[in-house]
């Protein structure tokens, strides 16, 4: 079902003539302008343009959602309502809630100081599997920025971060941690920019939530950006299960508060004390506070990818074993050795490479296609990258340049970390005589439609993609994206480590 959202109100009367994202979400009937039937799998479309304040949870339990935020007309943006008591997330797949395309929105939370909750994240995806997170901005989050716990994901072209650090509502007075996939498994990480905190750069506990000997977990992480994180640029663990990584190409630089004892990209933490698992990390191509690559940023020396690990205790260090073919530790393989750069890291039953090799460019290329094209950057109408997304990749591409952002301290309040975006309608809804969700002027386009017909679950070419998915690839210019983009971006970059010390 097609439910073209027209208005930004957080409502949810069948026969008022509105369409909401609540209706949407939730799967609910709606009766007037047009009928859609309860419970059914759904395209949440956007007629409108602006702010969806929500007052209270909308959590996504029925399956087979897709929230295309490139049909707006100049960007929605999800924000925290003053009655939404007690805080949980905006945008939240639940138990049933599978299958989900998230796409072009921004979520953006927002400190709560009088509503005190450890659950503040502005997406969550909660124990759910077949996720896709692309070209999303989520910020301002007050437990996690954005916290997966999924498997069969991709988070790929989004920018996560900076959280509310400060006495920003989390039970905790200063909770500065931004992205955390815990657990999680089969995991794609891609092209994302995450910035601007004290942990959880990117943070990875793999495995499954029902764990059992024997359990693991694989990641691909591959040309993201971090930047600006004190204590800990990322981190794997082991407390759901061995965990298979690669990591290659990506950046991390240091920002204006970076501290050099605990801040590294990852740490491994093998804090698992049930079950025997291990490690096989892959690494290459890495440049961080303390790996230089010849050819990036003006580097002409190499660095052994293993100085770019850190272990927070010796007993970590000591406890730290690789894994054998059915994925359990062999301690055979200890502390670094875990860190190899011989051969991709693949869990047991995966047999072939889960992303293709021409996905990933060199890791200064890396960081010119995420400057360019990372977030909720395309509309109906073209590019909308917004304010605020154009003010952080600004003070990346110049290493947080004076005034800082985050001289001192970690912000609070959204007006501290630079505010909410300011949206500006460029049209508004395009006629739709069928109602099926792809405008007139579009289908009279193409002979496998019909403007007068609701076509929009049909497929007449035969190429696996419904009509109003061809519509929704044709917003978000997939035809060229994925065809062309990976290795396109132009623009500014800073000096290798921002031109700050190597840690």
């Amino acid at each position: 079902m097609v439910y073209k959202i027209n208005s930004l109100e957080d409502s949810a009367v069948p026969g008022d003539g509105k369409i909401t994202y609540r209706e949407c979400a939730l799967a609910l009937a709606v009766t007037t302008p047009y009928a859609i039937p309860a419970n059914r799998p759904r395209y949440c479309l956007f007629e409108v343009a602006g702010a969806i304040i929500l007052q209270s949870p909308a959590p996504i339990t029925q399956p087979h959602i897709y929230i295309a935020g490139q049909s707006s007309p100049g960007g929605v943006e999800f924000r925290l309502g003053a009655n939404y008591n007690p805080v949980d997330s905006l945008i939240d797949t639940r138990a049933g809630g599978n299958h989900m395309i998230l796409r072009y929105v921004r979520t953006r939370l927002g400190e709560h100081p009088d509503r005190i909750s450890n659950n503040g994240d502005p997406i969550r995806l909660n124990d759910t599997s077949d996720q896709i997170i692309d070209h999303v901005s989520t910020m301002f989050g007050t437990d996690e920025s954005l916290n997966p716990n999924c498997r069969n994901c991709t988070i790929q072209w989004s920018i996560i971060g900076p959280n509310m650090c400060i006495n920003a509502g989390h039970t905790s007075s200063v909770h500065c941690k931004t992205f955390f996939i815990n657990p999680g498994n089969n995991i794609t990480v891609a092209h994302n920019i995450s910035q601007h905190g004290q942990f959880r750069g990117i943070n990875l506990g793999l495995g499954i939530k029902q764990r059992v000997a024997g359990t693991f977990g694989q990641a691909d992480v591959f040309n993201n950006v971090t930047y600006h994180f004190t204590d800990e640029t990322g981190s794997l663990s082991d407390q759901n299960g061995s965990a298979y990584v690669n990591y290659i190409a990506n950046v991390a630089f240091r920002g204006p508060n970076d501290k050099p004892v605990s801040n590294f990209f990852p740490a491994i933490f093998a804090r698992d004390t049930v079950d025997a698992y291990g490690f096989n990390v892959y690494m290459k191509d890495n440049v961080t506070q303390r790996t230089r690559v010849f050819g990036a940023f003006g580097q002409i020396v190499s660095d052994a990818q293993q100085a770019s690990v850190w272990f927070p205790t010796a007993d970590d260090l000591a406890k730290t074993c690789g894994v054998n073919a059915l994925g359990v530790a062999d301690c055979t393989i200890k502390g670094y050795d875990v860190i190899q750069t011989s051969f991709y890291a693949a869990a047991p039953g995966i047999t072939a490479l889960q992303f293709e090799p021409w996905h990933i460019t060199g890791p200064e290329q890396a960081m010119r296609d995420a400057l360019a094209f990372a977030g909720a950057d395309l509309c109906r109408d073209g590019p909308c990258r917004d304010n605020v997304d154009e003010m952080y990749i600004e003070d990346i591409r110049t290493c947080d340049r004076a005034p800082y952002l985050f001289d001192t301290s970690f912000p609070g309040t959204a007006a501290q970390a630079g505010g909410y975006a300011q949206i500006m309608p460029t049209g508004g809804s395009l006629q739709d005589t069928d109602n099926d969700g792809m405008p007139d002027s579009w289908e009279v386009r193409f002979r496998n439609t019909n403007p007068n017909v609701w076509d929009a679950n049909e497929d007449a070419d035969g190429d696996g993609y419904p009509n109003i998915e061809e519509y929704l690839n044709f917003l978000a210019r997939d035809d060229l994206r994925y065809a062309g983009f990976i290795g396109s971006g132009l623009g500014a970059l800073p000096a290798y480590n921002c031109g700050r010390a190597m840690f």
